[in-house]
């Protein structure tokens, strides 16, 4: 709670609407649990979180460069994945949404570490992979490149070959509109072994969070492991999905 009391500015911006915080209110009552006046735990960090985001988004993180490619990617969820990866050991990764290319090439690397004959199959509705991304050893190694929508029938039926049999884990990271990732969800949960997870990105901000609170409603096969956010800073809330049975 100190780090981020250190991390707040005076005036800090929640949800869009102005509010003026000072830092000196920032401390915690052990028996109401309250982190600002008039304000819970939980709500604080969550509008801390919606601050961070809409900050990091603007100002570092789409600068953020893997192996010296373009890489959208959260340092923190990246912590967490990894962790998730070791644990899981995955069999094959299916990743929808490979934009330049940088985030397969990481999940792989991670992979070569837990799974010797571990793959990457990452999907994208145009292939924007910069030649870097396409030429690194680990991807020509690891990686398998499907064109198509990662909800398309398509696509979907060559997924489920793929990963027949084997250990999944799957990051949906393509468009995060609640028709798209719902659609998603449904598609690839039954491909998930018991143990392993879908994580879905960027929930902050857009139809992702409808989604999974709607495909949870309906399939109680998962949950959301909310340890997984721990470190605070996520772009994932509520979308680190375990499969429970």
């Amino acid at each position: 709670m100190k780090k981020l009391m250190q991390m707040l500015s005076t005036l800090v911006v929640f949800y869009g609407a102005a509010c003026v915080v000072s830092t000196a209110a920032l401390a915690e009552d052990k028996k109401t649990g309250t982190a600002i006046e008039g304000m819970s735990n939980q709500e604080f960090i969550s509008r801390f979180r919606t601050f961070w985001y809409q900050q990091a988004t603007k100002n570092g993180m789409m600068k953020n460069n893997y192996l010296g490619i373009l890489t959208w990617q959260n340092p923190m969820d990246v912590w967490i994945t990894q962790e998730i990866m070791y644990e899981v050991k995955p069999d094959v990764v299916v990743e929808a949404g490979t934009f330049r290319g940088g985030s397969a090439a990481l999940w792989a690397t991670f992979l070569a570490q837990v799974n010797p004959d571990g793959r990457v199959i990452t999907i994208d509705i145009k292939d924007k992979r910069t030649e870097r991304a396409k030429n690194l050893p680990i991807v020509k190694e690891r990686v398998t490149f499907l064109l198509g929508s990662s909800s398309g029938a398509e696509v979907v039926k060559q997924v489920k070959a793929a990963v027949k049999g084997k250990r999944a884990l799957f990051i949906l990271d393509s468009a995060h509109t609640y028709e798209h990732v719902l659609s998603e969800l449904r598609a690839y949960a039954d491909m998930v072994p018991v143990g392993s997870y879908i994580i879905v990105q960027d929930t902050l901000g857009t139809g992702a969070l409808r989604a999974i609170i709607e495909f949870l409603e309906e399939n109680d096969n998962y949950e959301t492991d909310e340890d997984r956010e721990r470190l605070l800073i996520s772009n994932n809330v509520g979308g680190y999905l375990k499969r429970i049975k």
